[in-house]
């Protein structure tokens, strides 16, 4: 009897899963913490090991040019500082705590999930990923999607809607 899904949501490491996932999914598209950050593979362990907590303490972030790094995790935030580090803490954290209680509800929910990658990763990256689920969630029914073959390619950073619309039907 093949897996019933009921829900997807984007596991990283950027945000352009997200995107295609709302744009053809809807409601079906759960938002979550890793919508919103470069995240590797090493950092969504780590989350799931500390139960989505002290993930975003002030002294562990600094200002780039990108937007905001988290130099412990090496995360990095393009979207969730809508100001100047000190001054914009406060609202991206409780958003970023916010996002985070949503994740891991999902995670531990009894719903199935499509957790997709947005870009490429290695095997070995996507195995520890995976591992670090089964140990956060063990009863959690989900699959792993990864992104179009194409699906980095197009004029920005969405990447290609046709290859995702493709993908997202399947």
């Amino acid at each position: 009897m093949p897996m019933a899904f009921e829900y997807a949501m984007s596991i990283g490491p950027t945000c352009r899963a997200a995107y295609h996932l709302r744009r053809c999914l809807g409601p079906a598209a759960i938002k979550g913490v890793f919508d919103w950050q470069v995240t590797p593979a090493a950092a969504f362990v780590k989350y799931l090991e500390r139960d989505f907590s002290g993930l975003l303490d002030f002294l562990d972030l600094e200002q780039t040019s990108e937007g905001v790094r988290n130099i412990r995790f090496d995360t990095l935030h393009p979207h969730g500082f809508t100001g100047p580090l000190p001054l914009a803490y406060p609202e991206a954290r409780a958003r970023h705590d916010h996002l985070c209680a949503r994740t891991r509800a999902a995670l531990k929910g009894p719903a199935g999930l499509v957790l997709w990658l947005s870009d490429p990763i290695s095997l070995e990256d996507e195995a520890m990923m995976s591992n670090a689920l089964r140990f956060y969630s063990p009863d959690l029914v989900y699959r792993v999607a990864r992104a179009p073959r194409a699906g980095s390619d197009g004029p920005d950073w969405r990447g290609n809607n046709a290859e995702w619309d493709v993908a997202l039907e399947s």
